[in-house]
């Protein structure tokens, strides 16, 4: 009867343990999943971002060549149903953006030219 009792605990010690095993495996696996999770949050949320960006300045664009067309700002305003204010930003954002993207070009062509300076020097000074 002892020997019945000793392997009926020891059932049922196996038996929590294993149920024990089995609750830290789907722990690990929620935890795994949650983590996944935030990390394809975290990408859509910088697509986002991006996009936003980028059609944002495609909108500053729009209004600074609005105004370069000839449109008055206040006329441009009207028409896009901005304030006077936000057609102002709109045009001093593009003018920043459209300089950026000039000033990188530029930094671009210099350093090649400095870069073709560089390899005429080195091929003066081998001659």
């Amino acid at each position: 009867m002892a020997a019945q009792a000793r392997a009926a605990a020891r059932s049922r010690v196996s038996a929590a343990m294993e149920k024990r095993r089995d609750r830290d495996r789907r722990i690990r696996e929620l935890a795994d999943e949650h983590a996944v999770a935030l990390a394809m949050v975290q990408e859509v949320r910088d697509r986002a971002e991006r996009q936003i960006a980028e059609h944002m300045a495609a909108a500053d664009r729009a209004v600074g060549e609005l105004v370069e067309l000839g449109e008055r700002p206040d006329a441009v305003a009207a028409l896009l149903d901005l304030s006077p204010a936000e057609v102002r930003a709109a045009r001093r954002r593009a003018r920043a953006a459209a300089g950026e993207a000039e000033t990188a070009a530029g930094a671009s062509d210099e350093d090649a030219d400095e870069a073709g300076a560089q390899v005429t020097s080195g091929a003066d000074e081998r001659v």
